[in-house]
């Protein structure tokens, strides 16, 4: 029989939280359906970033899927985005690849692999 720790069991939830969470982010950045791979790009914004809204408007022009995760107005995306160490704005990570700011040849070349 396993025994907890006072305040253990606690600490267990929040982790199986955390993790369930990361890998919720994961599948949606990786899902597959009819064969065609959606949401290969996950973008961590910000309201007043420039880049971030230049990201936006670059990968609607181009029909690309994307999930945007705005770190002011959603506290789990904040606790994300610093669990991957970031550092600014637009975090972007385009089939597991991470890149700071914004670049087309960076989306297009990682998009397809």
């Amino acid at each position: 029989m396993n025994k907890f720790y006072p305040g253990e069991h606690v600490m267990l939830k929040q982790l199986s939280r955390s993790f369930l969470y990361l890998l919720l982010l994961a599948s949606q950045t990786l899902a597959v359906a009819d064969d065609k791979p959606q949401n290969k790009v996950t973008m961590f914004t910000q309201t007043f970033c420039p880049a971030c809204i230049h990201a936006k408007q670059y990968m609607q022009e181009k029909n690309i899927d994307f999930i945007e995760l705005d770190i002011e107005t959603n506290a789990k995306a904040l606790d994300t985005f610093e669990r991957l160490n970031g550092r600014g704005t637009p975090l972007l990570i385009v089939n597991k690849k991470m890149m700071y700011g914004f670049d087309p040849e960076f989306i297009e070349t990682n998009l397809n692999k």
